[in-house]
């Protein structure tokens, strides 16, 4: 009865508890434009708190996870990196992290996903938050498959762990593969899911586990809003001056500030907010870690290139690919290229091929990559023959290895003539069958090639052109809206280098396919202009030349 009595006058003090006061503290920390910090203060109970919000609508700045390979308090890891200001990151022990990290499309660490607790063996699908390299943010519940980014599957609900019952492992086909994960980090539990408090503490299994959830201490936490800000907040704990949080009462705060998604990282003494070599908050011990989650300058992250042309080409289609010789048949395997399956031809003397015509636009330099279903059966020296300006070079490709992904084979000077072609054939020694899928071409040079999107084959990712480039004073737009999006809000906008807008092309839903717009250029002066699209959350950005 006495602890049933505690719990209900906690309850109410939460319930009554007074707002936060926040107030813009940018300037104290003379942070650039595209970041700002609030403070927070609540006196009853006493609370202090920090929140950075970072516009990932700037192209300049950017959010970025960093590991260590020994533990470093914040403000000493925020200098050595070279990074604007930095929060603690996700779980860990030593300089090990128990959450994961991504970089550039590579996966560091994994989130810990088998526990052993009083009840058994619990497998945990735990928070990650990631986001592309078009900016489009997300915060899921994964698992890991293996050990590299392309094992990272999402799940649209967390494993429903009891704190009596495990749940069963979670299956590859229960959850959807995380493609384009262009940088991630880990944590846990989530706290925010469509704009509303959903902890899933127990679901993600952090009981037993010193992370308390209903006790008032200093927490991290990682979201963001509806209109592409980044929010991450700190609040301080286990100090007269500020009791702490919950993870429900973190929760709404995060919803205070805005966000529709949100997830805890960790916290206790490893709250932390930071500038180079200066605290922001108020930490109740000075704990070091291995991973933080940092603001930085975008050009101090390896950024994917702009793409100024992309065209894909499925084995099946009869316009672009030609099969020689005999025994081809399609594979079972999924996750394949494109509408159809893969195909397979067994390993023999090179005169079985499928031959891939690239009809180029124009010559230039151009990088290719395939795809491959992969197996343990397959060839691990399959022949991937590229004919172009220089002759031909024969690649060597393992295909047991780095399936359903694109693999990408090289860069090269083709002639944009009717001799450039990659040609796959059986002419393979080691394993059993080589595998015939789907070839990817692309140019990162702005001014190389006739720039256009591929309309046989519509990009799996929102895509942005234009034709011709430089340009006087016409050019046309082109934009791809992936079959997977549907009917979705588009804005295509044109703004000068100081980010002022000059005109909206189009603001309106959109199907799925290729679109173009025309841009006339007659009334402004010659220059660098930038096209910002953007389809739902994805926000694609490109350089306009004009040129009188």
């Amino acid at each position: 009865m006495k602890r049933s009595i505690v719990l209900l006058v906690l309850a109410v003090q939460i319930d009554f508890a007074q707002p936060i006061t926040w107030a813009d503290s940018t300037s104290t920390y003379q942070l650039p434009p595209g970041v700002t910090l609030f403070k927070g203060v609540r006196t009853s109970p006493a609370l202090t708190a920090a929140c950075l919000v970072v516009d990932l609508t700037d192209p300049a700045i950017v959010v970025y996870p960093y590991l260590a390979s020994v533990s470093e308090a914040v403000p000493a890891f925020t200098s050595r990196v070279g990074a604007i200001a930095a929060v603690n990151g996700g779980f860990f022990g030593g300089s090990t992290s128990y959450s994961a990290i991504a970089q550039a499309g590579q996966l560091l660490v994994s989130n810990v996903q088998v526990l052993n607790r009083t009840s058994g063996t619990y497998y945990a699908t735990r928070s990650l938050f990631s986001y592309t390299a078009a900016r489009s943010m997300s915060i899921d519940w994964i698992y890991h498959f293996d050990a590299t980014i392309n094992g990272v599957y999402r799940f649209a609900q967390a494993n429903p762990n009891t704190t009596t019952t495990p749940a069963p492992a979670p299956l590859q086909s229960q959850g959807t593969k995380a493609d384009s994960i262009f940088a991630a980090i880990g944590g846990g539990p989530r706290l925010v899911k469509n704009g509303q408090v959903h902890v899933t503490y127990d679901e993600e299994v952090f009981f037993g586990s010193g992370v308390n959830g209903t006790s008032q201490e200093p927490r991290t936490a990682v979201g963001f809003t509806s209109d592409r800000r980044v929010v991450l907040v700190t609040v301080d704990g286990r100090q007269t001056t500020s009791v702490g949080a919950t993870l429900n009462e973190m929760a709404q705060f995060m919803i205070e500030r805005g966000c529709v998604e949100a997830m805890n990282l960790d916290g206790g003494g490893s709250t932390q907010m930071a500038i180079p070599g200066r605290y922001v908050n108020a930490p109740s011990e000075v704990r070091a870690v291995p991973t933080i989650l940092a603001v930085v300058h975008a050009d101090s992250v390896p950024l994917p290139k702009t793409v100024y042309y992309e065209k894909t080409i499925d084995a099946d289609d009869p316009t672009h690919a030609t099969f020689a010789g005999t025994g081809w048949f399609t594979s079972a395997n999924t996750v394949f290229w494109g509408g159809t399956p893969a195909w397979l031809n067994a390993i023999g003397n090179g005169m079985n091929a499928v031959r891939f015509r690239l009809n180029l636009p124009a010559a230039g330099t151009y990088e290719i990559s395939a795809w491959w279903v992969a197996a343990s059966n397959r060839a691990t020296n399959t022949p991937f023959i590229v004919t172009h300006a220089g002759g031909a070079d024969t690649l060597r490709e393992n295909q047991v290895n780095n399936g359903s992904m694109w693999k990408v084979l090289g860069s090269y000077a083709f002639r944009g003539d009717t001799a450039d072609a990659v040609t796959i054939t059986n002419g393979a020694t080691n394993g059993s069958y080589v595998v015939a899928d789907g070839i990817r071409v692309r140019s990162y040079s702005p001014v190389a090639t006739h720039v256009e999107i591929d309309r046989t084959h519509i990009p799996q990712t929102v895509a942005l052109s234009n034709y011709p480039n430089p340009f006087n004073p016409e050019t046309m737009i082109s934009f791809a809206i992936p079959n997977k999006m549907g009917e979705v809000a588009v804005v295509l906008r044109i703004y000068d280098v100081l980010g002022r807008e000059m005109t909206t092309l189009t603001n309106e839903a959109k199907h799925a396919g290729v679109h173009t717009v025309k841009w006339d250029a007659s009334n402004v002066p010659s220059g660098v202009y930038l096209c910002r699209l953007t389809v739902g959350e994805d926000v694609l950005t490109r350089r306009l030349v004009l040129v009188r």
